[in-house]
């Protein structure tokens, strides 16, 4: 019968391709070393050992945990043997700050239900990262899309970065990932994005308003030289001058955005006569 993991060994990332791959060569060359450490019958230290000696055919050693913080134990387990990043890190506090100590998910131990929660200052200098990259982490968590907070597990995307992704759609976050995985940056790859934005808007078909207006806002597009002329096609270059707008049946008044000087000017007041 398959073991379940515990909660908190949870908040941890399991490892992943080539590094599990290592780990299964080592416990099939030089058998379990270190047995796997159960609380509640779930696995609280070992899930990678477990699955690799369950993909080898091979009934793995166990021992019951019988110390009082099981919290701390999963951390300085894991901190010993894994080479996280900040990221890394982050995304684990987070996780640890999260925890909901004394909810039904945790109501069967002891152990557990003597701890206090713990703040996201505590789970950061626990992991030894800033508040700031705990509170970015926690808003990949909440908001990212699965493929997102993967990507940040298994620390493809920083997450700084992935946290300012999260106010996309779903499909901007996954083209995204996907474009990170084929090789890009992120930056490149938000820039192939908002590329293909323009590219969608520039071929919808817009009606020209008709009737009589009292106010007419006049918002021309500008340059965009960052933009890759060859993601955006025919991406012309606007000047932006203010144009004379008159009107022989009436007056009106034109407000259009401006550059002068490097600053923007809003609202420009035009009078045209009669």
């Amino acid at each position: 019968m398959e073991k379940e993991f515990h909660s908190l060994a949870d908040i941890f990332p399991l490892m992943e391709g080539e590094e599990f791959e290592t780990l299964k060569q080592d416990i099939f060359e030089q058998g379990l070393n270190n047995p796997v450490v159960l609380l509640e019958d779930k696995i609280l230290d070992g899930r990678n050992r477990y699955r690799a000696c369950v993909e080898l055919g091979i009934v793995p050693d166990y021992i019951h945990f019988r110390k009082s913080d099981p919290l701390a134990y999963v951390i300085s387990q894991n901190l010993q043997r894994r080479h996280l990043s900040e990221t890394g890190r982050s995304m684990v506090a987070a996780k640890i700050a999260n925890l909901k100590v004394g909810s039904n998910q945790f109501q069967a131990s002891a152990n557990l239900r003597t701890l206090s929660p713990v703040s996201q200052e505590e789970a950061a200098r626990r992991m030894n990262v800033s508040v700031r990259s705990v509170t970015d982490a926690r808003k990949v968590l909440d908001h990212g899309i699965p493929e997102l907070i993967r990507a940040v597990e298994s620390e493809k995307i920083v997450v700084s970065q992935a946290a300012s992704l999260v106010n996309s759609s779903s499909e901007t976050q996954k083209n995204i990932v996907l474009s990170v995985e084929s090789g890009k940056t992120v930056k490149e790859a938000r820039i192939i994005e908002h590329g293909k934005k323009l590219e969608s808007l520039c071929e919808k078909e817009i009606d020209n308003p008709t009737g009589l207006f009292d106010v007419i806002v006049v918002d021309p597009p500008w340059p965009q030289e960052k933009i890759m002329r060859h993601i955006v096609k025919n991406h012309g270059d606007f000047p932006g001058k203010k144009q004379s707008n008159k009107d022989n049946s009436g007056s009106f008044h034109a407000f259009e955005w401006a550059a002068f000087s490097n600053k923007l000017i809003v609202g420009q007041r035009l009078h045209p006569e009669n």
